[in-house]
């Protein structure tokens, strides 16, 4: 019963868009209409120039209303992130094993030493805006797999470079967790482990050279 009601809901939503979108687009049409019967510089073109004029009129109103439509959608988006993003949940930093948490990755590092060391994230919300470096100590240390990215970005660097502000994930397990707001960095010799493990992943930096 619920789910029939919210698609009826749903659908008269969809019809009141349209109905707004052909009433407007009408109305300009006709308001442009008239206003070109009414120029006299226009009469000399006769009824081509009121059908021209009211077809830019519904036109315009259209290209109004898609813009406006559009920055409704922005400003909902960035609503739904600030409630939604910036309220991460309350964690105890010396935990090793996170499950299914929203969390703050600042909140997890020490301003002293940024780096998090031998914890395990399963299906957790990892969010930034964070620069971060994945780091294992010994083969297989670490794991990073089946992971969802929003506004995340990778950025190659030279092998050895010191991981400047960044915080460091050394030997962490990250399983199933979407990042949000977070950028890599990955040297070189990583570039085609990091496309494997996150596909689709931007890079901000060109291709590495072919050897």
């Amino acid at each position: 019963m619920f789910r029939k009601l919210n698609d009826f809901f749903a659908n008269l939503s969809a019809h009141v868009s349209l109905v707004i979108l052909i009433v407007g687009s009408s109305a300009f049409a006709v308001a442009w209409g008239w206003a070109a019967s009414t120029a006299q510089w226009l009469a000399a073109y006769g009824p081509i120039a009121w059908v021209a004029a009211a077809t830019f009129g519904a036109g315009f109103f259209i290209l109004l209303a898609l813009g406006y439509a559009k920055a409704r959608a922005k400003l909902v988006r960035a609503s739904i992130e600030r409630q939604f993003f910036q309220r991460p949940d309350s964690i105890n930093p010396l935990e090793l094993e996170y499950k299914r948490q929203r969390i703050n990755i600042v909140d997890l590092a020490s301003p002293i030493e940024p780096v998090i060391r031998g914890k395990s994230f399963v299906e957790c919300e990892l969010i930034g805006p964070a620069t971060i470096v994945i780091f294992s100590t010994t083969p297989g240390g670490g794991s990073l797999s089946n992971c969802s990215l929003s506004e995340v970005f990778a950025v190659l660097v030279k092998e050895g470079a010191p991981a400047a502000n960044a915080i460091i994930f050394e030997d962490c397990t990250i399983f199933r967790c979407t990042l949000h707001k977070v950028t890599f960095l990955f040297p070189e010799t990583l570039y085609e482990w990091a496309n494997s493990v996150l596909p689709g992943l931007p890079w901000l930096t060109p291709e590495p050279p072919r050897p």
